[in-house]
């Protein structure tokens, strides 16, 4: 994993690109109105730290799970299901100007395949 960042840090040198990685609730490491894109992948989002950091005219993209995200593999951990709860897409200060709804069925072909997806969740830990 540190060589991918490192190498994605070096690709993206050469392009004049800065990346940085952070919790979402206080990115501490983002100077206000310093940032042209920002991307939260299945993270909570602070609407007030997103506005700080972001440039005028910037992008902010924001991936989040629908209410049945791996229901089939919460149907073999938990005796009782919540779904996920599905954000609010308004924020203030922010303008939505695309929403795209994915869906798709992904078929697992091994333990192993199953054990990995499993790792990448919350209810490994």
């Amino acid at each position: 994993m540190l060589y991918a960042v490192w190498r994605a840090r070096y690709f993206l040198a050469i392009i004049n690109i800065r990346l940085s990685f952070s919790g979402s609730l206080t990115l501490f490491l983002s100077k206000s109105e310093s940032c042209d894109f920002v991307i939260s992948v299945f993270a909570p989002v602070c609407p007030e730290e997103i506005n700080r950091i972001l440039k005028r005219d910037a992008v902010f993209i924001r991936v989040y799970p629908f209410e049945k995200h791996l229901l089939s593999l919460k149907k073999l951990i938990y005796e009782n299901i919540i779904l996920n709860t599905l954000p609010d897409e308004k924020m203030e200060g922010l303008k939505l100007t695309e929403s795209h709804t994915i869906k798709d069925i992904i078929h697992l072909e091994s333990n192993y395949d199953i054990l990995n997806l499993f790792m990448m969740t919350p209810y490994y830990y």
